[in-house]
Order: C-alpha cells, then structure tokens, then sequence
C-alpha cells in the first residue's frame, strides 16, 4: 500500500529531468529530415522560408533563432532571424521595429536589412550575413586591450549611428 522508489541511478536520474524548451517548428523539420537523410542515405530535403533555403544554424539568443540561408533569387547567403513562437505578436512588432530601424541604416558596423516576412505565424528578418566569430566567442580568445577597444568603439559608431538616425 506504500509508494514503491526505485534505488537504481537511472530512476534518480529520471526525477531529475526538466522539461525541454519549446523547439521552433523549423528546427523540428530541419532535425527530422536530417535523422531521416542519415538513416536512409538519402539528400536532406532543404528547409525553406519563403525564397530562402535554410542551410544552418548559427546562433540562438533570448528571442530568436539565426540560420544561415541562401537567398535563391538574388544568389546570395543572408543572416534570418527568426523570432521564437511564444512572443507571439507583441515580439513580431518589435522585431519589425528592429528591422524597420536597421533597414533606414547605411553604416559600415551595422548589418544590412534585405527583407521581413512571416514563417509559420513568427516573423523574419533576412539581412547581411557576416562571417565570423561572435563577439563572446571572440573575447574568450586572448585580445588585447587595444584591439578590444577598437572593436567596442567601431559597434558604439553603429550604435550612434542609429540613436542619431532615430532622434532627427
């Protein structure tokens, strides 16, 4: 009539998982068609979002996810930010605004904006992809501090450079 416990590592083990975090539907698709691709020996069939072929992963933050894409009309690779689903509608107006504030840039240190759309009830911004090191990963990498406050002072023009653009 008592609770029967389990004495065995994996049961503890067991008790101890969290949930998941919520998975975007694309990465859902881009996970089953690469288990899918690697079991059967088959070609990954491509993701796309809109005119965009997905070709990775780059980096995910609080509110998004950033894949490396192709832009098949125009031939190029681009940057998709796609905003996570559970921000709903209030995060797909702000990143509108982000786009909306980048696209009005022209700067050296700040991303070009090719486009916004939607995917699947979440938006989209596609723009400039370019290649290299996050600036985490970059500052785990032994810098000097002259080098650091060259790098920190060139995203503060940008940085300027739309605080300006947003107060005239």
């Amino acid at each position: 009539t008592g609770v029967q416990t389990c004495a065995l590592p994996i049961c503890e083990a067991m008790t101890s998982l969290k949930a998941a975090p919520p998975v975007s539907s694309l990465e859902l698709t881009r996970m089953r068609r690469n288990v899918k691709a690697k079991l059967f020996g088959t070609p990954q069939e491509a993701v796309r979002i809109g005119r965009y072929r997905v070709l990775r992963t780059l980096g995910s933050g609080g509110m998004g996810i950033v894949y490396l894409a192709r832009d098949e009309d125009l031939g190029r690779e681009v940057a998709i930010k796609l905003l996570r689903p559970e921000f709903g509608s209030e995060g797909g107006q702000r990143l509108h605004a982000e786009a909306k504030s980048l696209a009005r840039l022209s700067h050296p240190h700040v991303v070009g904006v090719f486009d916004v759309g939607e995917y699947e009830g979440s938006r989209f911004i596609a723009m400039e992809y370019v290649q290299g090191e996050t600036l985490g990963v970059w500052l785990e990498h032994a810098q000097q501090l002259p080098r650091i406050i060259e790098v920190f002072l060139q995203a503060g023009q940008g940085l300027a450079a739309e605080i300006g653009r947003a107060h005239v």
